[in-house]
């Protein structure tokens, strides 16, 4: 989903040199954690590749609430 988009904005020069700085690629290693609790994202992820778990902690227990699958994104 993620390359259809960026070919899209690409296929207009114009567009891609406002655009290109926001799109940034990183590889992110497994057990990260992105955004950690109380936090607000100033985020916009797309799963490229394997998948993302949201989980919150209740009385120390993690509680698994949401999966994210390849070509899926994440706020």
């Amino acid at each position: 989903m993620i390359d259809i988009i960026i070919n899209t904005i690409k296929s207009d020069k114009e567009n891609w040199l406002k655009f290109k700085d926001i799109f940034v690629e990183k590889e992110i290693p497994s057990k990260t954690i992105l955004l950690q609790e109380g936090e607000i994202s100033k985020n916009i992820f797309f799963i490229k590749k394997e998948c993302l778990r949201e989980w919150f902690n209740k009385d120390g227990k993690d509680i698994t609430f949401q999966f994210f699958f390849e070509g899926q994104p994440v706020a």
